[in-house]
Parts: structure tokens; C-alpha cells; sequence
């Protein structure tokens, strides 16, 4: 099992400051329960290409990532948005801490609803539909790859409870690709 993240905005001017400090929650997060991850964080400003869209084709990040991605039981995208910018958040999710993303036709809704049920306890999480367009490595993943992605989404103005976050996402994950291998060799024994 291992896990891809990205981070698409990790260089600025105008990286996610939230996405990178929910990286290094998750990462230790990873750490601590034994999960093998592999990071890709985005070398351009945002300004310059904009590595959540398709204008990142071709480039050094997606090559990093479908190399990841042939090996990766499961991918996570980190992005960030403040309360003060309507950058890629609808209004009905400014005031969550954590939005957890679903393309539509690809993601498993059941599994990004139990994951916002899971932090529920201690924060306002959503669970939305988000565009494709502006998710490039997780369409990706999920379509090309037939990996699954998880789109996360922090608030910056929540970095306090990252961790606890990070704690929930990282459980999930592990609960989630344990079944899905259990569930591969299961039908591999079958076919035998």
C-alpha cells in the first residue's frame, strides 16, 4: 500500500499555506501509523501554471504523478482556501474547516461521507461536488489510473485542528485500502 499526496500550490507567490501545513499533519499522521506516502508538491507559482488544471499536462508534476499513481493504492489532493477569498469554495463551504471534494461519476461518495462523519465530533466538514477541471491530478488518478483520490480542501483559518484532521484522514485511508486489498485477494481466490 502507498499512498500519493500532492500539493499543487506549494510554491509561491500564492501557495496554499493551509494545504502545506495540512501536509505536514498528514504526513506525520502517515508516519505514525506506518503508511508508506509519497509527496508531490507543485514548483510553480500559481500565477505562472496552474498545476490543478489541465495546463499541467505535460509537465514535470503530472509525469511525477502518473509514476507515483501506477504504483499507489490511493491518491489525496491538498488545496487550501481562507475565509477572506472565494478561491476555488463555494459559498455554502467558506465557513468549513474541511471540504472533502467528489467528482462526479469517479469518487466513492460513501467513503468521503464517512470520512466528514469522522470529524464531525470536532469540526465542520462538508462534503461537495467540485469541478473536475480545477482537480486535475485527482481526475487523473481516479479516470486514467483508476486510483482513488480523495479532494481535500482546508480552511486556512483552522490550521489549529490539522491535526486531529489529519489524524481522521489518515485512519480512513488506511481502514479503506486494507478492505480494498482484502476485497482484490478475495476475488482473486475466487477466480482461482
Amino acid at each position: 500500500m502507498v499512498v500519493t499526496i500532492t500539493v499543487p500550490y506549494a510554491k509561491g507567490p500564492g501557495e496554499d499555506i493551509g494545504a502545506i501545513r495540512f501536509l505536514e499533519s498528514l504526513e506525520a499522521s502517515f508516519n505514525l501509523m506506518d503508511i508508506p506516502h509519497y509527496t508531490i508538491k507543485g514548483t510553480s507559482p500559481r500565477t505562472m501554471l496552474d498545476l490543478s488544471t489541465s495546463a499541467a499536462r505535460s509537465t514535470q508534476y503530472t509525469l511525477e504523478l502518473s509514476s507515483s499513481l501506477v504504483v499507489s493504492s490511493m491518491h489525496i489532493d491538498i488545496q487550501s482556501y481562507s475565509n477572506d477569498s472565494k478561491r476555488f469554495i463555494d459559498k455554502e463551504s467558506i465557513n468549513s474547516d474541511i471540504v472533502f471534494g467528489i467528482l462526479p461519476t469517479f469518487t466513492d461518495i460513501n467513503f468521503m461521507e464517512r470520512i466528514a462523519k469522522l470529524s464531525e465530533a470536532f469540526a465542520y466538514p462538508q462534503v461537495r461536488e467540485v469541478d473536475m477541471e480545477m482537480n486535475y491530478a485527482s481526475g487523473l488518478s481516479e479516470f486514467i489510473f483508476d486510483t482513488p483520490s480523495i479532494v481535500i480542501k482546508v480552511n486556512e483559518g483552522s490550521v489549529d485542528l490539522f491535526p486531529a484532521l489529519a489524524e481522521v484522514v489518515a485512519e480512513a485511508v488506511a481502514r479503506e485500502v486494507s478492505q480494498r486489498m482484502q476485497q482484490g485477494s478475495l476475488e482473486e481466490e475466487l477466480e482461482v
